[in-house]
């Protein structure tokens, strides 16, 4: 890759500060020097894009709550930056968030010394042992909760899942009685003290019949921390810098360059690669009425395994440690889920029209829109004409 200096571009947004400080990290990694650009009108996008034909990278903050494709700034250097541009989204980067930056296992090391009161869900609703289910079912469609404490005299003495409910409505339909609580309860009720530690709260979880433990002060029930409650702790953190860099790969010209540019990049940042291909759950079928056979299901997967293989065989090699996988989903969602915690999302870009999604191809625009973690775009510059037969020889030679 280019290892010129990497430019900023700033505007009056506080999403400007996340960017100018991702920069800087970056910029130590590689050894180079960052340049901030303030863009205040079309001149100054003018000058941006001049100065990235000698830049390694060109980086804008993505604004929070607006369409940054409607960015005419981030629009045009998109389209037409004559380096890789990284659109960073206003998320708390480790440093900031006063996290340390040593890996994923830091990271998920300071989730779990937080207290559990810091991470439960403290709404809590209750019933009684000898209500009815049809009154807890209703409770629990009525404020999304997929659990209830069971209690008895002021005690927790168990907990209705709203598994249990789904599953054994068949055997109520057959009971002579009214179905209660106390039927379906698992009991007796797992519990944790507000101030253990996540990591002892896990423990707990792990050990329990279920997702769920009901968080007490002595006996007082005061919150409940279910395996959701986690994911959302984790999704909260900070993105861990030495994670590794996710590649979209297609077969595409602009992807190929990605890889290439990923492969590099990341060794120079001592950081690993992830090469992934994006396939449908299922392919579509001519016939929306008809389900895709088995054999098409399996032709669509080694199909984009051939696609990995070929793109990882086309790139210079750089010592990197890769990975390639395939996943099933629609392209952009799943890109972003998998990137989700990543250090960031390189993709390339298909389309040089005006419009935000033929701009860069669907995907990629997603990507742009929702990323968690930084996206590096490959503008279609970069892949146009002749510079598309060259980008292993160009991409590793500038490095």
């Amino acid at each position: 890759m280019n290892t010129g200096k990497i430019l900023v571009g700033l505007d009056r947004s506080s999403t400007s500060r996340h960017a100018l400080q991702w920069a800087v990290t970056e910029a130590d990694r590689l050894e180079v020097a960052v340049e901030p650009i303030y863009v205040e009108g079309e001149n100054d996008v003018d000058a941006l894009l001049s100065l990235s034909q000698d830049a390694a990278l060109l980086v804008l903050g993505r604004l929070p709550e607006a369409d940054v494709l409607d960015s005419s700034t981030l629009s045009r250097c998109l389209r037409l930056s004559s380096c890789p541009v990284a659109v960073v989204p206003d998320v708390p980067l480790p440093e900031e968030a006063g996290t340390a930056a040593a890996g994923p296992q830091a990271w998920l090391d300071s989730v779990g010394a937080r207290p559990v009161r810091e991470v439960m869900s403290a709404e809590v609703l209750g019933v009684d042992s000898a209500t009815d289910v049809d009154t807890a079912w209703r409770m629990m469609l009525g404020a999304g909760f997929a659990h209830l404490p069971v209690m008895e005299q002021g005690r927790c003495v168990g907990v209705v899942h709203e598994a249990d409910l789904l599953w054994r409505m068949y055997d109520w339909s057959r009971r002579d009685r009214a179905v209660l609580v106390a039927d379906v309860a698992r009991m007796p009720a797992p519990t944790v003290a507000k101030d253990l530690t996540v990591r002892e709260a896990a423990e707990a979880l792990r050990g329990s019949v279920g997702d769920v433990v009901v968080v007490t002060d002595e006996e007082e029930v005061v919150g409940m921390l279910t395996a959701h409650d986690l994911h959302a702790a984790l999704l909260r953190q900070p993105v861990p810098s030495e994670g590794p860099l996710v590649v979209g790969v297609d077969g595409s010209a602009g992807s190929q360059y990605a890889l290439t540019w990923g492969l590099q990049y990341a060794g120079q940042t001592n950081r690993g690669v992830l090469a992934t291909s994006v396939s449908l759950l299922a392919p579509r079928p001519a016939f929306r009425t008809l389900p895709a056979p088995r054999e098409e299901l399996a032709s669509a997967t080694g199909a984009h395994k051939e696609v990995l293989d070929t793109a990882l065989g086309q790139a210079e090699p750089s010592g990197t440690p890769v990975r390639s996988t395939v996943v099933y989903g629609r392209p952009g969602p799943t890109l972003c889920a998998l990137a989700a915690h990543a250090a960031g999302l390189a993709i390339g870009s298909h389309g040089a029209g005006a419009s935000p999604d033929s701009l860069l191809g669907s995907t990629s625009a997603y990507c742009v829109r929702n990323a968690r973690c930084p996206v590096v775009v490959i503008p279609p510059a970069l892949t146009s004409g002749s510079s598309a037969k060259h980008v292993a020889g160009s991409a590793a030679g500038d490095g």
